[in-house]
């Protein structure tokens, strides 16, 4: 995925690398403020949102929305676990190629569109199901260190890494040549 900044509703700027130096997932979900069904999305992602903390960033760019109507939608409702912005000229959503909304992409700590969702998905647990291979619960976090030694962590957590890396470069590649091309691939790495 290329870098991309953009300006928040709070005027703050996020951009993709600086938040993935940090993350180890980012959601961008694409909607309006006209959209139900965007709207009715927003309680779930908060939550998971929430349950995520630590590790994934939530970005709701409105795809035609101004900031000031961002900011404003934002103040009016209490969705503290996740930044939103509007997509203004330099729309995002044309990057991402999204047609409609809402619509949901992941990217995960290597910059790798991992995911993408076209349509509501009004379920907490839809979103944890999205977000659990590639990040660490923020209760975990506190506790992590605690049940293996700090070294033990780390080999543990650059296996976890080449691991997952792998998994999404192999979950992105079935999405562009298809199941049978992706076996064929297997087969010859392993022999």
């Amino acid at each position: 995925v290329y870098d991309f900044s953009i300006t928040l509703s709070d005027n703050t700027t996020y951009t993709l690398s600086d938040v993935l130096k940090e993350k180890d997932l980012v959601l961008l979900n694409f909607w309006a403020t006209w959209c139900q069904p965007c709207k009715d999305e927003f309680p779930a992602m908060h939550n998971a949102a929430l349950a995520y903390q630590d590790s994934v960033s939530v970005l709701a760019i409105s795809t035609t929305d101004t900031k000031s109507g961002v900011a404003d939608f934002k103040a009016n409702n209490s969705y503290t676990a996740f930044n939103m912005a509007a997509a203004g000229s330099g729309n995002l959503a044309s990057m991402f190629s999204v047609s409609g909304i809402p619509h949901s992409i992941m990217i995960d700590r290597y910059g790798v569109y991992c995911f993408s969702e076209s349509g509501a998905m009004p379920s907490k647990n839809a979103f944890l199901r999205l977000m659990q291979p590639f990040a660490v619960p923020a209760a975990d976090h506190q506790t992590a260190g605690k049940l293996i030694h700090d070294d033990d962590l780390t080999v543990f957590h650059h296996i976890v890494d080449v691991l997952l890396h792998e998994a999404s470069c192999l979950h992105g590649l079935v999405d562009v040549v298809g199941e049978g091309s992706v076996l064929a691939v297997t087969q010859i790495l392993h022999a």
